[in-house]
């Protein structure tokens, strides 16, 4: 006998890993685009996403996190949370910061 076996969906707490990520290409062209414009002018916009539990945030910033490590794109994508973890933020920027000033 045959036996079904159950494709394994990630649930909201397990976002897909993102070469396995599918969908929002409006989403995802428009963060290219805004890339290759912030390269271009020197002038690298932030992004926020936000939205209810479960619809694939975290998804959708591992697959920009992706993005940003291609070799055309060459950026170090950093993610926190704006509530809880700002001022480590600003002590990595300022780490990042100093260390890049050094000959």
């Amino acid at each position: 006998m045959f036996q079904r076996s159950a494709a394994v969906i990630p649930g909201p707490n397990f976002p897909v890993k993102p070469e396995e990520f599918v969908g929002r290409k409006a989403q995802i062209e428009a963060f290219r685009r805004a890339l290759r414009q912030g390269l271009a002018t020197g002038r690298t916009p932030s992004f926020a996403v936000l939205g209810e539990w479960g619809i694939g945030k975290s998804s959708l910033l591992l697959k920009c996190s992706a993005i940003c490590a291609e070799p055309i794109f060459n950026i170090l994508a950093v993610a926190f949370s704006v509530s809880k973890e700002l001022a480590d933020y600003r002590h990595l920027q300022k780490h990042c910061w100093t260390r890049s000033a050094r000959p």
